[in-house]
């Protein structure tokens, strides 16, 4: 395992076993004590950062895919993340804070495949993200796809990620970016997580896929903002 893969354990571990400890002793919600965190990239033009906001897959783009390269863009993650937690502190103002620091930057929505049992019609997550455009009419905000995972059964299963991007790609036509099928498609990823992801892993990818989901992400954005395509080097 990559350097960067072995410290993205390390946060992991670190958080769930926080979550455990403070659940079993104190009775208080696993996902709500898990620490949040905003990191930012080796800044080098403000003009065209992307504002990434999710879960442990979020984190993950920021300590796996940025290892090989420098990154203009910030990251805003919660280990264990579910949507809600988007309107509530920490989150919200770490991303308060971001667009008002860079606001003509796009955000990019990452929650999703953390909470999906109960919310199998992904319509809660439609509602969340509607109070938060509200909140900040001005920025620029996008839904990222949940993407694959290697389960066939369970609370992270791909039946419940499909149902979901469904709901997402309708709910927000112009704003759903389809990277689930990109990874599918384009071989990056497989379902039965042999390969793209972690080694101990069938939820978290390695740092190829992450730095793919990044570099694919912001040719997306620029697609949708200007209408052109980005030259990929």
């Amino acid at each position: 395992m990559t350097r960067e893969g072995g410290r993205f354990f390390h946060w992991l571990k670190r958080s769930v076993f926080l979550a455990l400890f403070l659940a079993f002793f104190f009775g208080v919600p696993a996902s709500a004590m898990t620490p949040a965190t905003i990191s930012v990239g080796q800044i080098t033009n403000p003009l065209s950062v992307i504002i990434y906001v999710g879960d442990s897959r979020t984190y993950a783009l920021y300590s796996m895919g940025s290892a090989s390269r420098k990154v203009n863009d910030v990251f805003i993650s919660k280990g264990g993340g579910v949507v809600e937690e988007i309107l509530k502190y920490p989150l919200y103002s770490y991303l308060k804070a971001a667009i008002k620091r860079f606001p003509s930057a796009p955000v990019i929505l990452n929650f999703g495949v953390n909470g999906m049992q109960g919310n199998e019609d992904g319509k809660n997550i439609v509602l969340v993200y509607q109070k938060l455009f509200k909140s900040f009419p001005r920025t620029r905000f996008f839904v990222e796809s949940i993407n694959p995972t290697a389960f066939r059964a369970g609370i992270h299963s791909n039946r419940k990620v499909l149902a979901i991007n469904k709901t997402l790609s309708r709910s927000f036509p112009g704003r759903y970016i389809d990277c689930y099928n990109y990874l599918l498609n384009k071989g990056i990823v497989n379902l039965n997580g042999t390969k793209g992801f972690l080694s101990r892993d069938r939820l978290h990818y390695n740092w190829a896929t992450c730095r793919e989901i990044l570099t694919a992400t912001r040719g997306w954005i620029t697609v949708k903002l200007t209408g052109h395509a980005l030259t990929r080097k």
